[in-house]
Parts: C-alpha cells; sequence; structure tokens
C-alpha cells in the first residue's frame, strides 16, 4: 500500500477512535473497506463511459460503411439526349466517316454510348451508315445522319462532296521519234501520268502542234501525216502539260525512169538515154550505176551507157488496097535496172528514106 495512504487512513482511524473510543485496529479496517467502496465505483464508472465512447466509434464507422456501400445514383439516371460527333462533317464521294454517338444523361453525367445505338441515314443514295456508325459517301448532296437510343435521338447534318479529280503531272507521246515515208501518216499516242500515280490516254482535249506543217501536219486527235522531206517537231498540249515527238521524213528514192521515154528512129539512128532516179520531193538524180538492156537486139541495141542504136525493122507485110501505105515502125523496148527499180523506154524503128 502507498505509504501516504496509509498514513492517511492510520490517521482518520485514530481520529475516529478518539472520538467513539473505540479500537484503533478496527477503525483502520473500516477506513479501508470504504476506500475500496469508493474505488470500485469509480472503476465502473470510467467503464461506463469507455463502453459508451466504444459504441459511438463503432456506430459511427458502421454509417460510414453503409454509405460506401450504398446504390449508386447513376442507376437511377436516365437517358436526356444525344450528340453525334464525327472527325468531319462532309467526305468525298468513295470515302468512310466513323460516327460517334454521346449521351447526357439526368444526373448531368456524360459518357460515349456504344451499345443500344440504331443508326440511320434520311437518303441512302447519297450515303449509308452501318450499325457501328460507319458512314459510306455515295454521290454528292446533303443529308441527316440519326442515332436513337430510348426513343432519344440524335441528329448530325453530313454532306457529300463530288471526288476531286486528279492532276495532270506529265505527258508522254508514243514515239517519241519517227522516220515517216513521204505521204505516209501515223497516229501518235499520248500518255498522261496524274498526281494520285495513275496513267491514262490523254489528248482528245489537248492542243497538238507542228513547227513545220510543209514536212508533217497533224490533226486534232494526233494523226501525223508527212507533207514534205525534212524534219518536224510535234507538240501536244494539255492542262498545262507538254509533249513533243520529233518527226524525220528523208529524201527516198520512188522510182527509175529513162528520159527520153518514147523514140522514133529509122534505121541507123541512135538516141543518148539517161536514167534517172525520181525521188520522193519531186526531183530526179542520176543513176550512175545502170544496167541497160533492149526487148528486141535486132531492132534497137543499146550499150551500158544508153546510147541506142537503131539497127534493123521487121519485114512488114504488102499493103492492102484500100489502105494507108504509110510505114508502120517496128517496137522495141530499152529497160534501165539499179537498186531494185526498173525504168522502161519505148522505141519505134522505121525503115531508112530513100535518097531523093
Amino acid at each position: 500500500m502507498n505509504p501516504s495512504l496509509k498514513q492517511s487512513l492510520w490517521l482518520e482511524a485514530a481520529e475516529r477512535a478518539t472520538l467513539q473510543a473505540v479500537d484503533g485496529e478496527r477503525a483502520l479496517t473500516r477506513g479501508w473497506q470504504r476506500y475500496r467502496l469508493r474505488l470500485i465505483v469509480t472503476y465502473a464508472a470510467v467503464m461506463t463511459v469507455m463502453l459508451a465512447l466504444t459504441a459511438s466509434l463503432f456506430l459511427a464507422h458502421s454509417l460510414a460503411a453503409g454509405a460506401d456501400t450504398a446504390p449508386e445514383p447513376s442507376l437511377a439516371r436516365t437517358l436526356v439526349s444525344i450528340t453525334v460527333h464525327a472527325d468531319g462533317a462532309s467526305a468525298e464521294t468513295g470515302q468512310s466517316v466513323q460516327m460517334d454517338a454521346e449521351g447526357r444523361f439526368s444526373d448531368g453525367s456524360v459518357q460515349p454510348l456504344t451499345d443500344g445505338v440504331r443508326w440511320a441515314s434520311s437518303d441512302a443514295d447519297i450515303a449509308t451508315v452501318d450499325s457501328a456508325g460507319v458512314v459510306r459517301a455515295l454521290n454528292p448532296g446533303r443529308i441527316t445522319i440519326e442515332a436513337t437510343r430510348e426513343s432519344i435521338q440524335g441528329r448530325l447534318q453530313f454532306t457529300v462532296l463530288q471526288t476531286a479529280s486528279p492532276s495532270l503531272t506529265s505527258i508522254s507521246l508514243t514515239p517519241p521519234t519517227v522516220t515517216l515515208g513521204l505521204r505516209q501518216s501515223l497516229q501518235l499516242a499520248a500518255v498522261g501520268t496524274f498526281s494520285d500515280g495513275s496513267s491514262r490516254p490523254v489528248g482528245a482535249t489537248g492542243i497538238w502542234r507542228s513547227n513545220n506543217p510543209a514536212v508533217a501536219a497533224v490533226d486534232g486527235g494526233g494523226l501525223v501525216t508527212a507533207t514534205g522531206t525534212g524534219s518536224a517537231l510535234i507538240t501536244l498540249t494539255e492542262d498545262g502539260q507538254t509533249a513533243q515527238a520529233h518527226i524525220d521524213v528523208p529524201v527516198a528514192i520512188v522510182g527509175l525512169r529513162i528520159d527520153p521515154p518514147a523514140t522514133e528512129l529509122q534505121v541507123g539512128q541512135s538516141q543518148q538515154l539517161k536514167a534517172e532516179f525520181v525521188l520522193n520531193d519531186g526531183n530526179t538524180r542520176l543513176a550512175d550505176r545502170a544496167v541497160w538492156s533492149t526487148s528486141n537486139d535486132k531492132v534497137v541495141q543499146v550499150d551500158q551507157n544508153g546510147l541506142a542504136v537503131a539497127v534493123g525493122t521487121s519485114q512488114a507485110p504488102p499493103p492492102v488496097e484500100g489502105q494507108s501505105t504509110d510505114p508502120v515502125g517496128t517496137a522495141a523496148t530499152v529497160t534501165v535496172q539499179q537498186d531494185g527499180f526498173t525504168g522502161e523506154a519505148s522505141f519505134a524503128v522505121f525503115p531508112q528514106n530513100p535518097p531523093s
């Protein structure tokens, strides 16, 4: 026992013993009993307060836990409106655009709508929309795309534009270089390359020109005709792009002739012949390696220099009474050849005139 407490009890017992004339030890025992009673009462009061505080804390914790697990107000919310969004409110024909629906609810919340949305197009000839909200642009025009859920509708105006045509970036002509004979024709082929990488024939709306129509002429479709000898440049211009083709029309041999082409001789007379190449530009050129021959060397003979000599005539039949007695010449043909070309000259040979 605490010494100070024991001393206090002893003093109280002594005082009571003196006043009431009782035994000191007895008084001490009673004092100790009263002290224990007060101690028990105090302990019980403290425990009661602690139990009450613990109960209050438990109740508060239970209420807080109950608040956390209470049903969310969102379960009772309702859809109020739908807004339709897209990456763009227009597209070119052939393109596709994804539509998205966003819902606003009665509790003020907003969230994407992924399930239960029905999509519709006001004109399927202009654009269609599938169940996932993908719009396919078909023809130019303006339509309305509609999203519906729980009888709530949202709309978006959508425009389909005509697809822009790719631009022409270059032109090529085929063949790029060509040699033609005089009066020959050739169709040039024009192919254009476009900004989208594609290629296709062009020229129908372009402008065709020749820088030398006297050599090569061209029509509006690219048909080239050689009109003379020399060189010409054919140009096609379309949508700011240009292409050219080089045309060459060389001088060429088109025939071989003998000058003069027809001769009448009396026996013993001669004629110097000349062999000439005929060129495609209308000019002539001497055939310097010509080979000469005759169809009847009893009538006309010819050497390799082209000198023809009348050597005889065939026996003429006696004249018939009433017919002309004019002499009839004997015919022969002189031929010349070179480089695959052939020329001919005709001769008529008559007897010599008798001396006068």
